[in-house]
């Protein structure tokens, strides 16, 4: 158990859509633990959703780095990425019963 599996968990639901529909199609938690785990990942739910809380802190501060263009328009609010709109309905529904 470690966050660095954690971290590579939500790598691959970022990047691996059967993955991810797999998984987020599983309604009960303990059963989506368990299929986490049989697909090689040794991770609790609590190391899931703190690394699920750094992912959306990350993405967040990543985004407000002014850089070409939103280094002009710096005084409008940035739009979340996709990859934290994704981390979002990840939170939403990995770890809800």
């Amino acid at each position: 158990m470690s966050m660095e599996q954690a971290k590579a968990f939500l790598e691959r639901m970022k990047n691996d859509d059967r993955f991810m529909e797999g998984v987020i199609g599983i309604e009960d938690v303990e059963t989506r633990m368990e299929y986490i785990r049989r697909e090689g990942f040794d991770v609790t739910d609590g190391e899931i959703f703190h690394a699920l809380e750094d992912a959306k802190k990350n993405d967040l501060t990543e985004s407000r780095q002014p850089s070409g263009v939103q280094g002009i328009l710096a005084d409008r609010p940035s739009q979340p990425s996709a990859a934290l709109c994704r981390i979002d309905l990840l939170a939403k529904v990995l770890l809800q019963p």
